[in-house]
């Protein structure tokens, strides 16, 4: 069995950075107004190609970074073995309003390269 791996955890290249994928999640949320949404993003990544005490799922909006967001709420979740670190990041948007109507989507910063999820659209019910 060959692997990308080299024992030192040098060997990986672009090109199989580019193979590190979100896992699938829901593709478009459509809710009421005034409702919660709760969604999540995955990834597995080798443990060599990051630092767990910096590795964190970031959630973007339109093409923005949301920080501060007041009706917000992210929990982060970390599962490592020997070989492959799992990252959980669960968001919720609580008392959804007309503005939170948009494409977001889960960045990851891995080394000098981004890996983006596939969007995950809201839209709130006329």
């Amino acid at each position: 069995m060959r692997t990308n791996k080299a024992p030192s955890g040098e060997g990986y290249t672009a090109h199989s950075l580019q193979s590190i994928k979100f896992n699938p999640t829901v593709g478009t949320i459509v809710i009421a107004e005034h409702k919660e949404i709760k969604f999540n993003c995955s990834i597995s990544v080798p443990n060599s190609l990051i630092n767990p005490d910096s590795a964190f799922i970031s959630l973007w909006k339109n093409g923005k970074e949301l920080l501060d967001a007041d009706r917000l709420a992210i929990q982060y979740y970390l599962f490592d073995d020997n070989e492959i670190s799992t990252m959980i990041s669960a968001f919720s948007i609580i008392n959804v309003q007309r503005s939170d109507n948009g494409s977001y989507r889960c960045k990851l910063k891995v080394n000098s390269d981004e890996i983006v999820s596939d969007p995950i659209l809201v839209v709130l019910e006329e």
